[in-house]
């Protein structure tokens, strides 16, 4: 059986594949603006998955200079379709000399269509003048039912899920069971929760490979130093 190595981020904790996940973002049309001789820009950001939602503000300073610290600040919005805020971010500065600030809204959970927008600052002599942003268009969290469906993830009747991850690249999107061939060959299912764990260190990990859904253990399935050793085709 021919066996190749899939390479994994063991900081994003997703594995790479040159396929698209299932989170969608849109991103804001950019708006610039002048502010004492210097050209700015603008721009929001929001990103749905999985069931969560999450908005991200950046303001770009132009022509080679970085911004002094504390003088670039940014804060972001994120709003359901029917305009109710959901989340926000306080209103932050730069702590360092940059050339552009970002902020982000933690990840929120919600079944409605939503989007984002901010508001920029710059700050001089401790005046701060705000540039609003561009509204995103609107996008709808990918339920975990969805991507089940998606997927083509079946479940038992227990509701845990089972299937392979080729195409998912977040691991919040990952089925509860998936798809593997073993270190000696034997085709079976890694819990979604022992593989994540795995990914995270920096040492050869070898986890338990199930005949089922959390059955009999048949293999053991290695990651070492971020790397599967793995028949691809099993991920398909």
């Amino acid at each position: 059986m021919k066996r190749t190595k899939v390479f994994i981020s063991t900081f994003l904790f997703m594995i790479v594949f040159n396929i698209a996940a299932f989170a969608g973002t849109s991103y804001s049309a950019s708006k610039y603006f002048t502010q004492d001789g210097v050209q700015y820009s603008n721009q929001a950001k929001i990103t749905a998955g999985g069931g969560y939602v999450q908005g991200t503000v950046t303001i770009n300073r132009h022509g080679g200079t970085a911004a002094s610290a504390n003088t670039i600040g940014a804060q972001a919005k994120v709003y359901k379709s029917t305009g109710a805020l959901l989340a926000l971010t306080g209103q932050l500065y730069n702590k360092v000399n940059v050339t552009w600030f970002s902020i982000s809204t933690n990840n929120r959970a919600v079944k409605e269509a939503c989007y984002c927008e901010g508001t920029t600052y710059v700050k001089k002599a401790g005046v701060s003048f705000s540039y609003g942003t561009n509204r995103t268009s609107t996008l709808k969290a990918t339920s975990y039912q969805d991507i089940m469906r998606i997927k083509g993830f079946t479940s038992d009747t227990e509701g845990r899920t089972y299937g392979s991850i080729l195409g998912i690249a977040e691991e919040i999107d990952y089925p509860d069971f998936i798809k593997v061939v073993g270190a000696s060959d034997l085709k079976g299912y890694v819990k979604r929760e022992d593989l994540i764990t795995a990914m995270q260190k920096t040492v050869r990990s070898a986890i338990p490979v199930y005949n089922g859904l959390g059955e009999s253990i048949i293999d053991s399935f290695v990651i070492e130093m971020g790397v599967i050793e793995t028949d691809k085709s099993q991920l398909n």
